[in-house]
């Protein structure tokens, strides 16, 4: 198999679907923007399509892809819509804790 055959057959299980997702999220919010937008792409082209994103959000097809592309530079705005739709999608609920290093977990 090659390494897309492989990576759409690991895409099959729901839980590495939301790992995935999960993980996307914590690599952009971790400051690693790039690694984040790969995995959301890996999830849309072994997932759904971009006309279903597309759909979705109310974004056109060619600017879903143009965002999600090595090369993409999407505004927050729309980043977060694509992103939330894949999240409700796969019934995940985001919900975030920060840390005070002077304080400790809050």
């Amino acid at each position: 198999m090659a390494d897309g055959e492989h990576i759409k057959e690991a895409f099959k299980d729901a839980e590495y679907r939301k790992n995935a997702l999960i993980n996307g999220l914590d690599e952009i919010i971790c400051g690693d923007f790039e690694e984040g937008k790969k995995l959301l792409r890996r999830y849309i082209t072994s997932c759904m399509t971009y006309s279903q994103v597309s759909l979705l959000t109310g974004i056109p097809i060619n600017s879903v892809m143009r965002m999600v592309s090595e090369n993409g530079s999407p505004t927050l705005r729309n980043f977060i819509r694509i992103y939330r739709v894949l999240l409700i999608r796969e019934g995940i609920n985001v919900a975030m804790t920060y840390i005070d290093e002077n304080q400790g977990w809050q």
